[in-house]
């Protein structure tokens, strides 16, 4: 009988101290999970639109229409047709790019993490990281969306 309620309070324990864990940790998964849906989805053709939101320059904000091809960026224009500088390109990543963003930006032990990742496919659609609560304007802030795919 002792070792049925020894028993029972380790599994009692257990979930207890697994609901108590490390809070970065279900971000992660998330990002791990949302990857492993995009990687499984095999989108390698796409265009989709960025959105920054920042205190930049308003190049630096978009919106911008990526457009990957067999997964290499071919282009990044604003919604007048202007291509995107140089300066700026890396602020438009493509799907795998944003992933990788999120990634080192969790590794930074963020104050606040907000992301929502497309049930189908898994790319990131709102991404809201914020690095520190008592910082303002640091915040990382993308929304995106898949406008065409092959």
């Amino acid at each position: 009988m002792n070792c049925i309620r020894a028993l029972g309070f380790l599994v009692i324990s257990s979930a207890v101290i697994s609901g108590c864990g490390d809070s970065s940790l279900a971000p992660r998964m998330d990002l791990a999970r949302a990857r492993g849906t995009w990687e499984r989805a095999n989108i390698d053709t796409y265009v989709y639109v960025v959105r920054r939101s920042c205190e930049c320059l308003p190049a630096a904000i978009g919106p911008v229409e990526v457009e990957v091809v067999n997964g290499v960026v071919q282009s990044r224009t604003y919604a007048d047709g202007t291509p995107v500088n140089a300066v700026h390109a890396d602020g438009f990543p493509d799907v795998p790019g944003l992933f990788a963003m999120i990634g080192d930006a969790l590794s930074q032990r963020p104050a606040r993490v907000h992301i929502e990742y497309d049930g189908a496919y898994g790319f990131p659609k709102e991404v809201f990281i914020d690095f520190s609560a008592a910082v303002a304007d640091e915040e990382m802030v993308y929304s995106t969306a898949l406008t065409n795919r092959e």
